[in-house]
This record gives structure tokens, C-alpha cells and sequence, in this order.
């Protein structure tokens, strides 16, 4: 057990925004179909298949009529969707796609000034530090100290213009526990 399970309270905000946005909300539980599948080793049923099409399309069909509204285009909602986004091309998508979903999450954050213009939502904020070192497969994000295994993204994400000032300083919160989503976003395990 690692020894920052105490923080795994800390995920129910970052669920609890997840969830509070249809977008978003619609990506998590397809990212949730597309990893039992995973998880499961077996082929994915007709009734997964279209229960994971249909969230993912209807979260980007919402996030594409928001992004119409420049005003608001670099929203935390927005942002939120677009991570997840991310995070679903980069485990079950292509390399082009992932990587045209971290230049739109770059250009946002640069938009908003900087991951540290994030403060007001600690949820999000700690999701954006924490990308640059996630692992595969997990939601949410490793521990300093398992830093040394496999990085989902193995080049840095930030630029200058993006990166958080304190990032050599490690983690915000230490997020060791992994999330998997199971049914949806209401439960959670940590291991």
C-alpha cells in the first residue's frame, strides 16, 4: 500500500468536476467502456461498442459546439474535456491524435496564462501538473516516487509559456492511489 493513500479523498473533487460537466462526463464513461475492455481481455461487445461511441461522440459533439463560443473556448470545462480527450486518444487512439490534442491543451492553457491561472479549480489544476508525468491507463496520475516507470508521455508537454513554476518541485498534492473508473463516476478503487 503506498503511503500516500490518505489522499485518496483528493480524487472525489477531480470525479466531482469530471462528472459535473456533460462533456466531460461523457468521455470518462467512454474512456470507463474502452478500459474494462482493456482490462477484461475480450472483445468488445456490440452493446459496449455503441455504449462507448455514443458517449464519446456525444462529449465531442458538446465540446466542438462549445468551442464555437470564443469567449469561452479555454473553459475549465472545455479544458477538462479536452484532457480527457488526450488521455483516451493517447491509450486507445494514435500518436497524430493525442498529439493534436495536446497542442489544443497547450494552446488553452496558454490562453488562460499558464497552468498556475488554475487555482481557483484545484481539481483541474492538479490533473494539468500531473499529466507530464502520468502512466498509461490511469486517469489520474503517479506518485513521485514511481516516477521512474513508463510515462504515458515521454517527451515534456509544457512549454515555458504553459509549465507550472513549481513543477521541480513534484506534485501539488501526492496522487499515488490510481483512479479506475468501474460503472461510471460514482465508484472508485485504489491500489
Amino acid at each position: 500500500m503506498c503511503q500516500h493513500r490518505a489522499v485518496a479523498d483528493a480524487y472525489k473533487p477531480v470525479l466531482a468536476f469530471m462528472c459535473s460537466d456533460k462533456a466531460s462526463r461523457h468521455l470518462l464513461i467512454a474512456y470507463a467502456y474502452a478500459m474494462r475492455n482493456m482490462m477484461e481481455a475480450r472483445s468488445e461487445s456490440k452493446q459496449d461498442r455503441d455504449g462507448n461511441m455514443d458517449n464519446f461522440r456525444k462529449g465531442t459533439h458538446i465540446l466542438s459546439d462549445r468551442l464555437r463560443d470564443s469567449k469561452n473556448a479555454s473553459s475549465d470545462a472545455n479544458v477538462q474535456a479536452v484532457l480527457l480527450l488526450l488521455v483516451y486518444a493517447s491509450d486507445f487512439g494514435d500518436a497524430n491524435e493525442a498529439q493534436l490534442h495536446i497542442n489544443a491543451l497547450r494552446i488553452m492553457i496558454q490562453q488562460r496564462g499558464g497552468i498556475s491561472s488554475f487555482g481557483h479549480n484545484p481539481a483541474l489544476q492538479q490533473q494539468l501538473v500531473e499529466l507530464e508525468f502520468s502512466k498509461p491507463f490511469q486517469l489520474t496520475f503517479g506518485c513521485g516516487a514511481s516516477r521512474k516507470s513508463e510515462r504515458r508521455f515521454p517527451q515534456a508537454l509544457w512549454t515555458p509559456e504553459t509549465r507550472p513554476a513549481d513543477r521541480d518541485s513534484g506534485p501539488i498534492v501526492p496522487t499515488c492511489c490510481m483512479l479506475t473508473v468501474r460503472g461510471g463516476c460514482h465508484q472508485r478503487s485504489t491500489t
